[in-house]
Protein backbone atom coordinates (compact mmCIF):
# COMPACT_ATOMS: atom_id res chain seq x y z
CA UNK A 1 0.00 0.00 0.00
CA UNK A 2 1.62 3.53 -0.89
CA UNK A 3 1.58 6.60 1.31
CA UNK A 4 -1.22 9.66 0.93
CA UNK A 5 0.42 11.09 3.77
CA UNK A 6 4.21 10.83 4.32
CA UNK A 7 5.95 12.52 7.59
CA UNK A 8 9.54 12.92 7.73
CA UNK A 9 12.14 14.29 9.71
CA UNK A 10 9.53 16.76 10.95
CA UNK A 11 10.84 19.14 13.80
CA UNK A 12 8.58 21.92 15.41
CA UNK A 13 10.24 25.21 17.45
CA UNK A 14 7.85 27.77 18.90
CA UNK A 15 8.87 31.47 19.24
CA UNK A 16 8.19 33.23 22.40
CA UNK A 17 9.85 36.14 24.24
CA UNK A 18 13.29 35.64 21.95
CA UNK A 19 13.53 31.95 22.97
CA UNK A 20 13.24 29.06 21.02
CA UNK A 21 11.38 25.96 22.34
CA UNK A 22 11.20 22.45 20.92
CA UNK A 23 8.39 20.46 20.84
CA UNK A 24 9.14 17.97 18.60
CA UNK A 25 12.28 16.57 17.28
CA UNK A 26 12.88 14.52 14.10
CA UNK A 27 9.30 12.55 14.02
CA UNK A 28 8.47 10.26 10.90
CA UNK A 29 5.55 8.02 9.94
CA UNK A 30 3.58 7.32 6.97
CA UNK A 31 -0.16 6.95 6.34
CA UNK A 32 -1.24 3.94 3.54
CA UNK A 33 -4.44 5.63 1.74
CA UNK A 34 -7.56 4.44 3.84
CA UNK A 35 -5.29 3.51 6.93
CA UNK A 36 -6.63 5.62 10.29
CA UNK A 37 -3.79 6.45 12.65
CA UNK A 38 -3.86 7.17 16.01
CA UNK A 39 -0.46 8.79 17.58
CA UNK A 40 -0.25 8.09 21.16
CA UNK A 41 2.14 9.26 23.75
CA UNK A 42 2.43 11.07 27.19
CA UNK A 43 1.03 14.08 27.97
CA UNK A 44 3.61 17.35 26.45
CA UNK A 45 4.94 14.68 23.94
CA UNK A 46 4.48 16.37 20.80
CA UNK A 47 1.48 14.35 19.81
CA UNK A 48 -1.14 17.18 18.80
CA UNK A 49 1.18 19.84 17.34
CA UNK A 50 2.69 16.86 15.15
CA UNK A 51 -0.66 16.52 13.82
CA UNK A 52 -1.57 19.88 13.65
CA UNK A 53 1.95 20.63 12.01
CA UNK A 54 0.69 18.71 8.89
CA UNK A 55 -2.06 21.08 7.86
CA UNK A 56 -0.29 24.04 9.15
CA UNK A 57 -2.41 24.78 11.91
CA UNK A 58 0.01 25.60 14.21
CA UNK A 59 -0.03 29.66 14.35
CA UNK A 60 2.85 32.08 13.46
CA UNK A 61 5.64 31.73 16.43
CA UNK A 62 6.02 28.14 15.03
CA UNK A 63 9.28 26.95 13.02
CA UNK A 64 8.36 24.03 10.69
CA UNK A 65 11.23 21.56 9.48
CA UNK A 66 10.94 18.34 7.47
CA UNK A 67 8.93 17.44 5.55
CA UNK A 68 5.13 16.87 4.58
CA UNK A 69 3.83 15.34 1.92
CA UNK A 70 -0.05 14.88 1.29
CA UNK A 71 -0.60 13.01 -2.09
CA UNK A 72 2.20 13.66 -3.40
CA UNK A 73 1.81 17.58 -2.88
CA UNK A 74 4.40 19.23 0.05
CA UNK A 75 2.26 20.52 2.70
CA UNK A 76 5.12 22.64 5.01
CA UNK A 77 5.12 25.98 3.43
CA UNK A 78 1.76 25.03 1.00
CA UNK A 79 -0.41 28.15 0.17
CA UNK A 80 -3.40 28.52 2.08
CA UNK A 81 -6.04 27.90 -0.87
CA UNK A 82 -4.57 24.28 -0.54
CA UNK A 83 -4.19 24.15 3.07
CA UNK A 84 -8.03 25.20 2.71
CA UNK A 85 -9.12 22.50 0.63
CA UNK A 86 -7.54 19.75 2.45
CA UNK A 87 -8.52 20.36 6.16
CA UNK A 88 -11.31 18.71 7.48
CA UNK A 89 -12.09 17.29 3.69
CA UNK A 90 -8.92 15.26 3.64
CA UNK A 91 -6.89 15.78 6.45
CA UNK A 92 -8.85 15.64 10.13
CA UNK A 93 -8.55 15.00 13.49
CA UNK A 94 -10.16 14.04 16.79
CA UNK A 95 -8.45 14.62 19.81
CA UNK A 96 -8.91 12.88 23.00
CA UNK A 97 -9.76 15.07 25.82
CA UNK A 98 -9.95 12.32 29.21
CA UNK A 99 -12.48 14.07 31.19
CA UNK A 100 -14.97 15.23 27.64
CA UNK A 101 -13.80 12.96 25.22
CA UNK A 102 -16.32 9.92 25.63
CA UNK A 103 -18.87 9.13 28.07
CA UNK A 104 -18.62 5.32 29.30
CA UNK A 105 -22.16 5.57 30.42
CA UNK A 106 -23.32 6.53 26.72
CA UNK A 107 -23.18 4.18 23.99
CA UNK A 108 -20.73 5.10 21.53
CA UNK A 109 -23.20 5.25 18.63
CA UNK A 110 -25.01 7.78 20.47
CA UNK A 111 -21.98 9.15 21.71
CA UNK A 112 -20.66 9.84 17.94
CA UNK A 113 -24.01 10.91 16.75
CA UNK A 114 -24.23 14.36 19.37
CA UNK A 115 -20.97 15.27 18.68
CA UNK A 116 -22.44 14.64 14.93
CA UNK A 117 -24.90 17.07 15.44
CA UNK A 118 -22.95 19.99 17.39
CA UNK A 119 -20.72 20.08 14.31
CA UNK A 120 -23.60 19.95 11.90
CA UNK A 121 -24.67 23.32 14.24
CA UNK A 122 -21.07 24.43 14.49
CA UNK A 123 -21.14 25.09 10.46
CA UNK A 124 -24.30 25.36 9.65
CA UNK A 125 -24.36 22.17 7.66
CA UNK A 126 -28.13 21.26 6.30
CA UNK A 127 -30.27 18.27 8.45
CA UNK A 128 -29.56 14.95 6.35
CA UNK A 129 -25.91 15.53 5.15
CA UNK A 130 -23.47 13.28 6.66
CA UNK A 131 -26.30 11.45 8.75
CA UNK A 132 -24.89 9.34 11.13
CA UNK A 133 -28.49 7.10 11.24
Amino acid sequence: MSAVLEVRNLSVSFRQDGKITQAVKGVSFSVGRGETVALVGESGSGKSVSALSTVSLLGDSDIVEGSVTYDGVEMVGADEKHLMQVRGNDISFIFQEPMTSLNRCTPSRNSWRNRWRCIRGWWGLRRGRGSLS
